[in-house]
């Protein structure tokens, strides 16, 4: 019997989703790597550096230890902004961000890409005798902009959206008035080899001019075998997670109303 369809919105409220591995760092990774990696992406024009990503499970920027040079994050970007990939040597990235008037193009083509992106940058490494990508960690994270207007108004409302997290408002509690708010927490499903953790917190989008609960669902957790070949058999599992988490967290009546849940 084939599993139920999972629930989809006609107009969900993404703003990016981030497809990524991990692995051990590249031994033979040097900085002219990153300008020969960059001709193989084709469309991706833009270019930045930022401060490497820390490791899986810790925080903060990475700390180089070694006494070799510290090598960026590098951001290669499509012009419109709506691609990105990011590259260091023990971290491959790719993210769709929403731009406007172009529609979430959906979870089998962010992951097509990605894909890709993997695909030519282990052949790349292979070519160039940079080491494998020893020891690899998948993550999937949806980030959501649930925005004010749409089943909430203020903070102390929060459970209207989000209905696990009630707040039981009343005008003689001493701790009224909320101004913002942050809210983390990380889960071990049965059904699924890794980590599920969500993240809340207060924002304004500037854009739009109007307050928003940012929600951030991440799946996290170790590729199925000793290298990041086997992806299909992490990242379909890691969907189904977050679509479902999605839909347990949020209010049925808003998934309806506001984000066009057909199913």
């Amino acid at each position: 019997m084939a599993a139920p369809a999972l629930p989809s919105y006609e107009h969900p409220p993404l703003v990016e989703v981030v497809c990524g591995v991990a692995f051990k760092p590249l031994p033979g990774f040097r900085a002219r790597h990153i300008g020969m990696f960059e001709q193989q992406l084709d469309g991706y024009t833009d270019y930045d550096e930022k401060p490497e990503l820390a490791p899986p499970g810790t925080a903060g920027p990475a700390l180089q230890l070694s006494s070799e040079h510290p090598l960026p994050r590098v951001w290669f970007g499509t012009p419109d902004g709506e691609w990105l990939v990011q590259l260091q040597r023990d971290r491959l990235v790719t993210n769709w961000r929403a731009a406007p008037d172009r529609p979430y193009p959906r979870f089998p083509a962010v992951y097509a890409r990605f894909v890709r992106h993997l695909t030519a940058f282990t052949a790349f490494a292979q070519t160039h005798q940079l080491g494998p990508l020893a020891q690899p960690r998948f993550e999937l994270t949806y980030i959501g902009h649930l925005a004010s207007g749409e089943g909430w108004d203020r903070l102390e409302q929060l459970g209207a959206i989000l209905p696990d997290l009630a707040w039981r408002a009343r005008a003689d509690r001493v701790a009224n008035g909320m101004k913002s708010l942050e809210w983390r927490a990380v889960f071990s499903p049965e059904s699924f080899p890794g980590e599920l953790l969500m993240r809340l917190f207060s924002a304004h989008d500037i854009s739009a001019n109007r307050p928003v609960l940012v929600l951030e669902l991440s799946a996290q957790g170790p590729a199925p075998a000793a290298d990041a070949t086997h992806h299909d058999e992490w990242f379909h599992p890691a969907h189904e997670l977050l679509v479902l988490a999605f839909q347990e967290l949020t209010d049925a009546d808003v998934q309806t109303g506001f984000w066009g849940r057909v199913r």
